[in-house]
């Protein structure tokens, strides 16, 4: 993966611009049932902006933003085309042209959450939960933590990885660069990433915006904390229920940080209660293997792991487009719920939030975040 400009996708955009096949993994365009909300219509303006065709217009601009990077259609294509390459390249382009909507420019301009890094050997980066108004996330996970025995400080401060997915490469940058600096300069041994997001960052984004961490920072993830407590006989779950039909809501963020995408085999219409074929990586098994060694009885769909259908809360469109996040939440509970799921975990506190948010807290299907199955 590396940067790139639109117009050096236009073999891929050429590919994507007439092709149908990714349609049942559309998100917001299942939702509108607009053409141009599809990754083909999405694909068909952005290869005439390439060529040279056309120029961007304001309701171009929209139509890039009214959606997730879309890595589900990503991982879909049987070849992999990238899809939330050329979209996050759109992006950069609308960028620099001045051409980002209103809704967008709001959210880049908000000031997140951010303290400076405290002194010691495991951090918590809370990245995730920098984007979110509400309180007690910390608290959750440090508490976990506690219990497996680790000592450690929380750092609540921007990853960059929202700015990056809405195109501000600058911002993205400069906060990947202040949360790098407020680590070593903590003298951090070890970094815990509070969801798949901050992972993803960390792992994927920093090496691509040229922005590094010393070698000798261990670079973690609070489900292998919280396997490594179970490990020890340090922690036990006291929000599972063996009765219950339970199902884990993967991050789109965990796509990019899976070992394979989905083999051709997902098309198939008797996988679709199968995630065999969705993709494989611990990022995916890790949690999977924690539920399974707590007793959950869980129910799976081929819409798993790099084909995870979005609950809205991804790449900032819940702070964009509410409306059309919202839809997408509604989508997924129904989709999920459509399996027989009493019941939702999930990895990352921004799809508990949302989903919470939409559903009205404490009614609906109950929403679990993975670091809550432990809470006292």
């Amino acid at each position: 993966m590396e940067l790139k400009s639109l117009s050096e996708y236009e073999q891929f955009l050429y590919g994507c611009r007439f092709c149908p096949m990714c349609k049942p993994a559309s998100e917001v365009g299942n939702v509108t049932q607009l053409e141009s909300h599809s990754t083909r219509g999405k694909a068909l303006l952005l290869w005439r902006v390439a060529k040279g065709l056309a120029e961007l217009t304001p309701r171009d601009a929209e139509l890039i933003y009214q959606s997730t990077l879309d890595s589900i259609s990503q991982a879909w294509c049987i070849s992999h085309y990238p899809v939330a390459e050329y979209v996050a390249a759109a992006r950069r382009e609308l960028v620099s042209k001045g051409l980002v909507p209103p809704e967008v420019k709001a959210v880049l301009r908000k000031q997140l959450r951010s303290e400076s890094c405290p002194q010691a050997e495991t951090v918590l980066l809370a990245g995730e939960i920098s984007q979110l108004d509400e309180g007690g996330a910390v608290e959750t996970v440090l508490e976990l933590l506690a219990r497996c025995g680790e000592s450690a400080q929380a750092f609540l401060h921007p990853t960059g990885a929202l700015a990056y997915a809405l195109g501000d490469l600058e911002a993205a940058r400069e906060q990947a660069a202040k949360a790098a600096e407020g680590l070593q300069n903590a003298g951090a041994r070890r970094v815990v990433a509070d969801g798949p997001q901050t992972l993803y960052a960390l792992k994927v984004l920093y090496p691509l915006l040229g922005v590094e961490l010393p070698e000798y920072i261990e670079i973690t993830s609070l489900a292998e904390r919280a396997e490594r407590g179970l490990d020890k006989k340090k922690l036990s779950a006291k929000m599972i229920d063996g009765d219950q039909a339970l199902f884990f809501h993967d991050s789109p963020s965990a796509c990019f940080l899976a070992d394979e995408l989905p083999s051709d085999e997902v098309i198939q219409p008797s996988l679709c209660d199968s995630e065999e074929h969705s993709g494989s990586g611990e990022v995916f098994e890790l949690p999977r293997r924690i539920l399974d060694r707590l007793g959950a009885r869980r129910v799976s769909s081929v819409w798993s792991k790099a084909l995870s259908r979005s609950t809205g809360a991804d790449d900032g469109l819940m702070f964009t487009y509410p409306e059309l996040a919202s839809g997408l939440a509604r989508m997924r509970i129904e989709q999920i719920r459509s399996l027989g799921a009493e019941a939702i975990v999930v990895d990352s506190v921004l799809d508990a939030v949302h989903l919470r948010r939409v559903q009205g807290n404490g009614q609906g299907m109950p929403i679990t975040w993975l670091a809550e199955l432990f809470r006292t």
